[in-house]
């Protein structure tokens, strides 16, 4: 099973998508930037909400992955702030959500505030790649590059 995952995330590489990645823990920052990098992704971390928005002046992301709860703003402020800002510029933004909420109840919360995928912590590096890759495929048509 793991290998066909990896088989099927390997075909949809991430080669060619730009990541934020909203983190406010270093390490699990890290973790997951490496994780995503691993299969080509180019990701820019931020360690809070504001920060990863403020990303916006400086690059266009293919995908936004964000932590739900941290300080100061959240996760689902996070989403609502930035696609408003990238509908103005044309953009559909993918979203994925990390959360130590009981999956559960953090899925249904996340994807009924927009998010295309959830992933539960302590997060799973293939877990994520594969639902980083799920979530473009749903708003981009399969293709990764925005």
């Amino acid at each position: 099973m793991v290998n066909d995952m990896h088989n099927d995330l390997a075909e949809r590489k991430l080669a060619g998508a730009t990541g934020i990645l909203a983190e406010d823990d270093d390490d699990t920052r890290d973790l997951l930037a490496f994780a995503l990098e691993t299969y080509g992704a180019r990701v820019i971390g931020a360690p809070s909400a504001r920060a990863a928005l403020a990303l916006l002046d400086c690059i266009t992301p293919t995908v936004l992955v964000s932590d739900i709860s941290m300080p100061g703003e959240n996760g689902y402020w996070l989403v609502k702030e930035m696609r408003a800002l990238l509908r103005h510029r044309g953009i559909d933004l993918p979203a994925v959500a990390c959360s130590a909420l009981a999956a559960h109840e953090g899925a249904d919360r996340a994807l009924a505030a927009g998010f295309q995928r959830y992933v539960s912590k302590p997060v799973d590096p293939l877990d994520l790649c594969s639902a980083v890759a799920d979530a473009i495929a749903v708003v981009h048509g399969g293709h990764v590059a925005a």
